[in-house]
């Protein structure tokens, strides 16, 4: 029997090695040494899978589960460590039961930058045993959607080459190479390794018809570890087109490298975009900037200047973009706008802010979570960030809000709250932390799969909002993941989920005053608040140590009203139902249904009066 001696955290994993020599027999002889070896695997907790992997696109919210089991006979107190900054765990701690499985919930936040990152995170038990569950995760951009059908073309011609971006060779086989001529997309493929030569080689098949013979050929890249799109790769050698050629060998491939030059591409959906600029082309004219979309463009202003385009013409007074502004574009179509430009220097990419309001934009060419890409400014208590849906306070402490992160080409407004000015630069590469709002919190939206109660309008009708941080009640005491609309009349014009403090960051889009009211959705049925609010734009009711209190009741339920309408034309109910033999005088929320004798229709509409 060998005894160890030494903790079992040390030894755990580990082989060891026994020998015994000299032992005596019944005659004195001594033995030879005789050896053992034993794998020590002596900890009760385990996960099911000691790897797990996961890919998201940037800017998307994620998260999977990791489930251990303890295979031991008595109770182990456990908890994690190691968890990067980018990840947090619906448990980090607790008590597993002998013979039990627990299974934990881990959020990946969503502002981590494009990249492949690879953690390892830790479970200790009674004995100090760390198990460890390494996580590898990969975050994407936007990959350009490059295709090309070689039945619609009659001739093909072959490059054998590599692929450098600004001089340094790409080992990356998810980097993408697609080759052009007269704008069309010819040829698309990935990097492939070549085992004998040690590198990487592009193999293009690049189509054409007899019309294409001689006709100059154009390559971009996209480099999938950063999302960047390079719209100009210089070639070693003149490339045209020619049925049957062959460009380069393995021994003396083409050189295609991707210079400075980047592209920027935005969709822009039908409505009012908030846009800004990560690249500098050489004229930034906003007529020349929107001039390949012109014809979809209604309205372009800055924070100090506009212009319209009609019938795709730019009128009133030309100004110049800059990478520090946000611009508000109003489009009659959805449209790509594409920028290509050089990157910015660090004066192009300084943002200055003045006390008050800041059209901002977001110049950096990587997501970055609000602390991350606003660490450089210096918050102080009372700045606030908002994006045109969704927005961040900072309370002193962190960033609190329903922003989770900043994503390149969008436009911020961001409001100082200090009497000087004050400059700061985004960082250029950032690996964000975990928000610190619970992921129950959401953003609504029309781009969104929102399947919820209520029906939110497209926040793109309207060109700015207000802002609204509200705690929820429901009788009296809070209420977690639970539906909130913020409505003007019937038109629903944002909806939130409650957090876990039972907050709800609403982000109200609109234009003009008017006045908005509240409904819950909980258990099947709508509730109305007594409470409302004014729409005023860059209004902001609330903060997070005083927040707007809306109060709902299980007496201010509405689903349940009605009336007879071939006897009435106007008739008024308390938001409880109960209904009223004329028009109230006193102050409060009423529900009115109205008769519409043309069309025979009724319609319901709650009705604030104030005096």
């Amino acid at each position: 029997v060998f005894d160890i001696k030494e903790n079992a955290a040390d030894i755990e994993g580990c082989t060891l090695h026994f020998t015994a020599q000299s032992i005596l027999d019944l005659n004195g002889n001594r033995s030879l040494p005789v050896s053992w070896t034993a794998f020590v695997n002596c900890n009760e907790l385990t996960w099911d899978t000691p790897s797990i992997s996961v890919k998201k696109r940037v800017g998307d919210s994620d998260s999977f589960d990791a489930s251990f089991t303890n295979n031991g006979g008595t109770q182990q107190i456990w908890t994690l460590s190691g968890l990067p900054t980018w990840l947090t765990a619906s448990m980090e701690d607790g008590a597993a039961e002998p013979l039990t499985t627990t299974t934990i919930r881990f959020d990946i936040a969503q502002g981590v930058a494009i990249g492949t990152y690879e953690e390892t995170v830790y479970l200790t038990g009674n004995d100090d045993i760390a198990s460890p569950l390494t996580i590898r995760l990969n975050v994407t951009g936007d990959v350009p959607e490059w295709t090309v059908n070689s039945a619609d073309f009659e001739n093909s011609m072959n490059l054998i080459g590599t692929l450098s971006f600004l001089g340094q060779p790409t080992n990356d086989p998810e980097d993408l190479v697609a080759v052009f001529i007269d704008g069309e997309c010819r040829g698309v493929t990935h990097p492939v390794y070549n085992a004998r030569y040690d590198n990487y080689f592009v193999l293009l098949d690049i189509y054409g018809n007899s019309s294409d013979a001689n006709k100059p050929v154009t390559f971009y890249a996209f480099d999938n570890s950063t999302g960047t799109k390079y719209p100009d790769l210089s070639t070693s050698q003149v490339i045209t087109f020619r049925d049957n050629q062959l460009y380069g060998t393995f021994a003396a491939p083409v050189v295609l490298n991707a210079t400075d030059l980047v592209e920027q591409s935005r969709n822009l959906v039908q409505g009012w975009n908030w846009l800004s600029f990560y690249v500098h082309p050489d004229d930034m004219a906003v007529e020349k900037i929107f001039s390949p979309i012109a014809g979809f463009t209604d309205v372009v202003k800055s924070q100090s200047h506009f212009g319209t385009f009609e019938n795709g013409t730019f009128f009133g007074n030309s100004f110049d973009t800059d990478n520090s502004s946000m611009y508000k574009v109003r489009m009659t179509a959805p449209q790509t706008l594409n920028v290509i430009g050089k990157r910015l220097t660090q004066e192009q990419r300084t943002i200055t802010l003045q006390p008050g309001w800041n059209w901002a934009a977001y110049n950096s060419m990587q997501t970055a979570s609000v602390a991350d890409a606003l660490a450089g400014m210096d918050p102080q208590s009372g700045d606030i960030i908002k994006a045109q849906q969704g927005f961040a306070m900072y309370d002193g402490y962190e960033w609190n809000g329903s922003l989770k992160s900043l994503s390149p080409g969008q436009g911020y407004m961001i409001q100082s709250s200090t009497s000087e000015n004050r400059t700061f630069e985004y960082p250029a590469l950032s690996a964000a932390p975990a928000s610190s709002i619970s992921s129950m919190a959401y953003k609504a939206s029309a781009t969104e799969d929102w399947s919820g109660v209520f029906d939110p309008i497209d926040y793109h009708k309207y060109p700015g909002n207000m802002c609204i941080v509200a705690y929820i009640t429901f009788d009296g005491a809070s209420t977690i993941g639970t539906e909130v609309g913020v409505f003007d009349d019937s038109e629903c014009r944002t909806v939130e989920i409650t957090n876990y403090e039972s907050y709800a960051y609403l982000t109200v889009p609109g234009e003009e005053k008017t006045p908005l009211f509240f409904k819950l959705a909980k258990d099947g049925e709508i509730f109305v608040a007594e409470a409302s609010v004014t729409y005023e734009e860059d209004a902001l009711i609330g903060t997070h140590s005083t927040p707007f209190v809306i109060a709902f009741s299980s007496q201010s339920r509405i689903d349940g009203i009605y009336a007879d309408a071939e006897n009435f034309e106007n008739q008024w109910f308390t938001v409880g139902g109960v209904c009223l033999p004329s028009k109230p005088t006193e102050i409060g929320v009423y529900i009115l249904r109205t008769f519409d004798k043309k069309n025979q229709t009724v319609s319901t509409r709650k009705v604030v009066i104030t005096k």
